[in-house]
């Protein structure tokens, strides 16, 4: 059932109403992905956690707190939630205690079983951030992305595999709009450690393209991207074979979509698996 939902912006409740205190995030419009995740210790709050706009440096990611044991009853009787206006806007601070000022945030569960780590990018690196019964830890994992990201930006997690001893997920982290290429790199992360490892990467690249977003399949053996032509108007979405991720190739690249008028945006894989 909806609780609430958001654009990184503002907060609406079930009613489709502005929720109590719900205006006013740090997300923008240009702003690439938002997360909500539950509390583990209390299943009536949410952390709402907002992006910074890539193109300035006026916001910044930060984090929001929605209980929703607060609030008026709504149409089912159930209170709608109020943002606690004590815990909003939280600044996401990186290892240097800077704030950050990308657009990217995904969140993976831990090997634990039970803990999360939440993964933002800056312009450099990747930073894991431990998300477990007292809330969002301050002190990031610090892992290199190995290139640098000036625009927006996207950070796709794949579900848990049975890979390796030395990684058990794949990362998709792609820059969205670049002058004349776009840039999708793969990795292999350990959620025991919130770390990448070197055991895989792989770099898909695009002359005179843009990439708009990527998703893997319910067991990350699949990952479909979405790209745009500059200079012909065109827009595809492709498939790529990761079954060999361990051994560092990748097969396939098959573009099963194909449009001049519908644009192919982001890409999301939902609870029952299919990807929209």
């Amino acid at each position: 059932n909806l609780l609430f939902y958001t654009d990184g912006m503002t907060i609406w409740d079930s009613d489709h109403s502005i929720m109590p205190n719900g205006t006013g995030l740090t997300g923008t419009v240009n702003s690439g992905q938002v997360l909500i995740i539950q509390s583990i210790v209390n299943t009536d709050k949410y952390y709402v956690i907002t992006t910074a706009d890539p193109y300035n440096n006026q916001s910044y990611i930060a984090y929001s707190l929605v209980d929703m044991s607060l609030g008026s009853l709504g149409s089912t009787g159930q209170p709608l939630g109020d943002v606690d206006p004590a815990i909003k806007n939280v600044p996401v601070l990186d290892n240097n205690g800077n704030l950050i000022t990308t657009g990217a945030v995904t969140a993976i569960p831990h090997a634990n079983g039970t803990d999360f780590w939440i993964l933002v990018g800056t312009h450099n690196d990747l930073l894991a951030y431990l998300f477990d019964n007292t809330g969002l830890n301050n002190v990031p994992v610090v892992s290199s992305l190995q290139m640098t990201v000036n625009g927006p930006f996207y950070i796709k997690a794949s579900p848990l595999m049975n890979v390796t001893a030395s990684f058990n997920s794949l990362l998709a982290i792609g820059v969205v709009h670049s002058p004349s290429y776009y840039l999708s790199n793969i990795y292999s992360f350990d959620s025991a450690t919130g770390l990448i490892t070197n055991n895989y990467f792989y770099n898909f690249s695009c002359a005179q393209c843009e990439n708009f977003g990527a998703e893997f399949n319910k067991d990350g053996t699949l990952l479909y991207t979405s790209l745009s032509s500059i200079n012909t108007p065109f827009h595809q979405i492709h498939v790529w074979d990761l079954q060999s991720a361990s051994s560092g190739s990748v097969q396939g690249g098959q573009q099963i979509f194909q449009s001049f008028n519908l644009e192919a945006g982001q890409l999301q894989r939902y609870k029952d698996n299919d990807i929209y």
